[in-house]
């Protein structure tokens, strides 16, 4: 695994990430104009839940996932991430909540 830089270490606590989330990668998106920050981070695996119920749920698949976040030092931040969808026995298919 490769070492994490100490830029990803600060970001991830200045935006509050915790376990099992954690920053992956930061940079700024080739061939972006707008100026955006792309902050990318990584499910740590592990056992899932059910969002609804809180049970445990076998993991399903991932699927791409970004939103905005607060600006950082006056730029506009996107966070990217591979989400984990749970499939609970009484609720489906559904996605885990992120940070």
């Amino acid at each position: 695994m490769a070492e994490r830089s100490v830029s990803e270490d600060w970001i991830g606590r200045l935006m509050g990430i915790q376990e099992p989330w954690r920053v992956i990668k930061t940079g700024n998106p080739e061939g972006d104009a707008e100026g955006f920050v792309e902050i990318e981070l990584g499910h740590g695996g592990g056992a899932l839940a059910c969002p609804t119920c809180g049970a445990p749920a076998k993991r399903h698949d991932a699927r791409r996932r970004e939103w905005r976040d607060l600006d950082l030092h006056r730029r506009k931040t996107k966070v990217v991430a591979d989400v984990p969808r749970a499939k609970c026995p009484e609720h489906g298919v559904l996605f885990i909540p992120v940070p």
